[in-house]
């Protein structure tokens, strides 16, 4: 939290933006993918909310999704992994390194690499 002149706090952006996704399930999103990556954004914040502000990460980077097309009614946002922030991909999974341009996760088999987008 960003402390203000007045002594008051503000929410810091990253959490601001999580703020409005953890409200609602975002259209095209199945349910029990958007439970999970309220879950997964949490335990980011809790962990690497600060740094990740501090290093430049804006809310896209970690919770945006494509845009629905137009001319699309049977789009899935979640099948475009390159317009996909980070959270999503977490799927319960942990961030165990965060540097200005990239993301470690923690997989069964080792690591994979979250480049922002």
């Amino acid at each position: 939290m960003a402390k203000l002149l007045n002594g008051k706090t503000s929410q810091a952006p990253l959490r601001a933006a999580f703020s409005g996704l953890e409200a609602q399930c975002p259209e095209r999103v199945e349910f029990d993918r958007w439970l999970q990556v309220v879950e997964d954004g949490k335990a980011f914040l809790r962990e690497w909310g600060e740094r990740a502000e501090a290093l430049g990460w804006k809310a896209n980077d970690l919770f945006g999704l494509a845009p629905i097309p137009a001319a699309a009614p049977i789009f899935q946002r979640l099948s475009r992994y390159d317009r996909m922030g980070l959270c999503w991909l977490l799927r319960g999974r942990k961030v165990v390194a965060l540097s200005k341009t990239s993301a470690s996760i923690q997989t069964a088999n080792g690591t994979m690499t979250y480049r922002r987008i």
